[in-house]
């Protein structure tokens, strides 16, 4: 049996500030990979029903794109456990998760298909996507939005630390991934038109565990938009990486919330080549 996620440790007793809080983790490592695979198992297992939890009794669940993918975990350095996770996949390596999903070419992937990625498997934990727990992590609700606008399964503060941290490094990952892609709700387009994203639509909308649209954006334009549209993700660019490699966080201090990492000292990028497993 594997071991579960640390859904509840006990408080560490010192409050970090938000900018400081959350990590995200390049899951560059076997016990890593796990946790990821467990969050997702818990997210679309367990809470939303999106997968059957019966096909992965390992409670870990994984598809046929892992193998072609990075996998990343955002890590909440004050409870000392997982908050989310995602992954990016390969375009160059496989047909992407999206293009099965809609069943047609996806506009323009066959030229850019050596420069792109799918953003996948999004998914934050129950307790970092509650309203109730919107002040206690310095998130906000905007004035006149719901929280219940079809983004529930993902989040639901639309400044929310551990999304903006997962969405910085799909645009930080490499610098030959110039493209990425994803299928999302009509909703969650609209939020990510309100960061600053300029999308691109690719393809028509199909029925999949709701109405879900193709998209892509340019990962140096989204940056740019993101940096200029919201305050909170530019103080996260300025003062932090956009992803740290769990083979080093993991066998440092990296996850002590009382001598966290200088987070500002660590490089903004690191590339592929120095992430082999």
């Amino acid at each position: 049996m594997m071991t579960p996620i640390p859904f509840a440790s006990p408080r560490c007793g010192v409050q970090l500030p938000v900018i400081d809080r959350f990590v995200c983790i390049l899951a560059d490592t076997a016990a890593a990979r796990r946790l990821h695979h467990q969050v997702r198992f818990k997210v679309f297992c367990e809470d939303t029903g999106f997968e059957n939890p019966d096909a992965f009794p390992m409670q870990a669940e994984h598809d046929q794109y892992d193998p072609y993918a990075r996998h990343f975990i955002v890590w909440d350095r004050q409870e000392r456990q997982c908050a989310g996770a995602m992954r990016l996949v390969s375009a160059s390596r496989t047909r992407l998760p999206c293009e099965e999903i809609v069943g047609t070419a996806l506009q323009g992937l066959t030229e850019l298909r050596p420069h792109a990625v799918e953003f996948s498997r999004l998914c934050i934990l129950r307790d970092y996507r509650q309203t109730v727990q919107a002040e206690h992590y310095a998130w906000y609700q905007p004035a006149g939005q719901s929280a219940s606008d079809g983004c529930g399964v993902f989040f639901r503060q639309y400044d929310n630390d551990v999304f903006l941290r997962l969405l910085r490094a799909s645009l930080a990952w490499s610098p030959d991934i110039r493209y990425c892609y994803f299928i999302v709700t009509a909703a969650l387009s609209r939020v990510l038109t309100r960061f600053g994203i300029a999308l691109t639509r690719v393809g028509h909308e199909i029925e999949h565990r709701g109405v879900r649209i193709p998209f892509r954006y340019d990962v140096e334009q989204a940056d740019l938009g993101m940096r200029e549209t919201l305050t909170s993700f530019a103080a996260i660019a300025e003062t932090s990486p956009a992803f740290l490699r769990a083979s080093e966080f993991f066998s440092g201090a990296g996850d002590s919330a009382v001598a966290p990492i200088p987070l500002h000292r660590a490089p903004f990028a690191i590339s592929p080549s120095a992430l082999s497993a």
